[in-house]
């Protein structure tokens, strides 16, 4: 997703070729503000908005192949520090509800953190921050070793090895929800 778009529109286009439904939430927007790529990204206030997209388990369970979870992100403040949770940024997660399958995002120290769900919690913090009011390349990889954190190219000191079979559900959406009050996403693959 490109994030492309006129100011204000709630509009949101998946360029890959599987053409998902993305459904604006409580005010997700384009914006014209702040861009990496092209003229806008999507905006979140930090008020509950958010975007969803039907979960593909065949496409988005991350673990069953070698992976890349990758994005673009502005952010202006951290998450509130709430027994160190996870500010998630993109999962398959619910919004409104209990349930985390898995979600990529930071800690209120900035961390980037990864989350899953194998019948217990499981997460790893990276050694490596999100930078504030600047354009941050965030990236998960998954490979045969495990799973990686890279920030702006630069990789966590730790490789961490997947604990059990994660799980995910279909009836859960594809979510992209910062806890972080104003950011801007651009580019997410």
């Amino acid at each position: 997703m490109h994030f492309n778009g006129s100011n204000g529109s709630t509009t949101f286009t998946d360029n890959s070729t599987n053409n998902f439904t993305v459904t604006s939430n409580n005010g997700a927007s384009i914006s014209t503000a702040q861009s990496k790529f092209g003229d806008a990204s999507v905006f979140f206030d930090g008020t509950n908005d958010y975007l969803t997209a039907t979960y593909n388990t065949s496409l988005l369970d991350w673990w069953t192949a070698n992976y890349t979870l990758e994005m673009w992100v502005y952010a202006v403040s951290l998450p509130c520090a709430v027994a160190d949770q996870i500010g998630n940024l993109i999962g398959n997660m619910n919004f409104n509800g209990p349930s985390n399958y898995w979600s990529f995002g930071t800690n209120s120290s900035g961390y980037v953190k990864f989350y899953y769900y194998n019948g217990s919690q499981q997460s790893f913090t990276s050694n490596l921050t999100l930078s504030l009011n600047v354009w941050t390349h965030l990236s998960m990889v998954k490979s045969s070793a495990g799973v990686d954190i890279y920030v702006n190219g630069v990789k966590s000191s730790t490789t961490h090895a997947i604990v059990g079979t994660p799980l995910s559900s279909a009836g859960v959406s594809f979510t992209i929800f910062p806890f972080i009050p104003f950011i801007f996403f651009n580019y997410i693959s």
